[in-house]
């Protein structure tokens, strides 16, 4: 019987070192992975960029935020006057050219 028991249990043992590793390795690849920087993206901070998507109806220059390691939020960006980005479109440098 304690036979027995230490046959489960040895298979049991065996069964969670596979399956840590295995999950080990699935992480590793994951960050091996890493999408390119796209072109045309702007720097805003560690591993943080803006990138152009176009254009507006009106003219104005759209831009997404891009991470290869953090998360992003989903919306549309406009370049203000001092360079910054905003979310608000009524702030947004759209007449001038430089957005």
């Amino acid at each position: 019987m304690w036979l027995e028991t230490l046959n489960a249990l040895a298979r049991s043992v065996f069964i969670a070192l596979v399956l840590t590793l295995a999950a080990c390795e699935g992480n590793a690849m994951a960050e091996k992975q890493s999408p390119p920087v796209p072109e045309g993206a702007i720097k805003v901070g560690d591993d943080l960029y803006q990138v152009p998507v176009g254009t507006d109806a009106g003219g104005c220059m759209q831009y997404r935020m891009f991470s290869q390691t953090k998360a992003v939020v989903a919306a549309i960006f406009y370049r203000a006057p001092s360079g910054e980005f905003t979310m608000d479109r009524s702030r947004a440098d759209c007449g001038t050219g430089s957005n």
